[in-house]
Protein backbone atom coordinates (compact mmCIF):
# COMPACT_ATOMS: atom_id res chain seq x y z
CA UNK A 1 0.00 0.00 0.00
CA UNK A 2 1.42 3.65 -0.64
CA UNK A 3 4.34 3.83 -2.76
CA UNK A 4 6.80 6.40 -2.21
CA UNK A 5 7.11 9.05 -4.72
CA UNK A 6 10.35 11.76 -4.36
CA UNK A 7 9.18 15.19 -6.09
CA UNK A 8 11.88 16.14 -8.21
CA UNK A 9 11.97 19.53 -9.46
CA UNK A 10 11.96 20.30 -13.42
CA UNK A 11 15.69 20.50 -14.43
CA UNK A 12 15.42 23.97 -16.56
CA UNK A 13 13.39 25.66 -14.11
CA UNK A 14 14.52 29.03 -12.81
CA UNK A 15 12.28 31.13 -9.95
CA UNK A 16 12.84 35.07 -10.49
CA UNK A 17 10.91 36.17 -7.66
CA UNK A 18 11.28 38.94 -5.95
CA UNK A 19 9.33 40.43 -3.13
CA UNK A 20 8.22 43.94 -2.86
CA UNK A 21 8.78 46.29 -0.11
CA UNK A 22 5.41 45.43 1.79
CA UNK A 23 5.30 41.83 0.42
CA UNK A 24 8.73 41.44 2.53
CA UNK A 25 7.33 43.84 5.53
CA UNK A 26 4.49 40.93 5.89
CA UNK A 27 7.08 38.03 5.08
CA UNK A 28 8.63 39.30 8.11
CA UNK A 29 6.16 39.90 10.75
CA UNK A 30 4.45 36.05 10.25
CA UNK A 31 8.56 34.94 10.29
CA UNK A 32 8.72 33.17 13.75
CA UNK A 33 11.38 35.52 15.25
CA UNK A 34 11.34 38.56 17.41
CA UNK A 35 11.34 41.95 15.48
CA UNK A 36 13.51 43.37 18.25
CA UNK A 37 16.82 40.75 18.47
CA UNK A 38 15.81 38.19 16.12
CA UNK A 39 15.36 35.75 19.09
CA UNK A 40 12.91 33.07 18.93
CA UNK A 41 9.18 33.72 19.73
CA UNK A 42 7.26 31.64 22.34
CA UNK A 43 4.01 31.51 23.65
CA UNK A 44 3.62 31.99 27.35
CA UNK A 45 0.83 31.94 30.15
CA UNK A 46 -1.50 34.85 29.94
CA UNK A 47 -4.23 34.13 32.32
CA UNK A 48 -7.85 32.64 31.92
CA UNK A 49 -10.39 33.69 29.62
CA UNK A 50 -13.97 33.81 31.38
CA UNK A 51 -14.91 30.30 30.90
CA UNK A 52 -11.92 28.66 31.97
CA UNK A 53 -9.66 28.45 28.95
CA UNK A 54 -5.91 29.28 28.99
CA UNK A 55 -4.94 32.50 27.42
CA UNK A 56 -1.38 32.72 25.83
CA UNK A 57 0.80 35.31 24.29
CA UNK A 58 3.58 35.83 22.12
CA UNK A 59 7.01 36.73 24.08
CA UNK A 60 11.16 36.66 23.10
CA UNK A 61 12.65 33.75 24.44
CA UNK A 62 15.96 36.30 24.09
CA UNK A 63 15.10 39.63 25.05
CA UNK A 64 11.50 39.39 26.84
CA UNK A 65 10.05 41.25 24.33
CA UNK A 66 5.72 41.39 24.04
CA UNK A 67 4.85 43.63 21.89
CA UNK A 68 4.77 40.86 18.75
CA UNK A 69 1.82 41.22 16.44
CA UNK A 70 -1.08 38.35 17.27
CA UNK A 71 -2.33 38.90 14.04
CA UNK A 72 -1.24 39.91 10.71
CA UNK A 73 -3.58 40.88 7.79
CA UNK A 74 -2.54 41.93 4.30
CA UNK A 75 -4.46 42.51 1.29
CA UNK A 76 -4.24 42.68 -2.78
CA UNK A 77 -2.62 45.73 -4.77
CA UNK A 78 -5.06 47.93 -5.99
CA UNK A 79 -4.47 48.18 -9.82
Amino acid sequence: MGSKVKLVAPKNLTITFKPSPKQYEVWKALSPECPECGGGVIMVHDGYDEKGNEQMKPQCDSCGLEDIPKLILAGGSAG
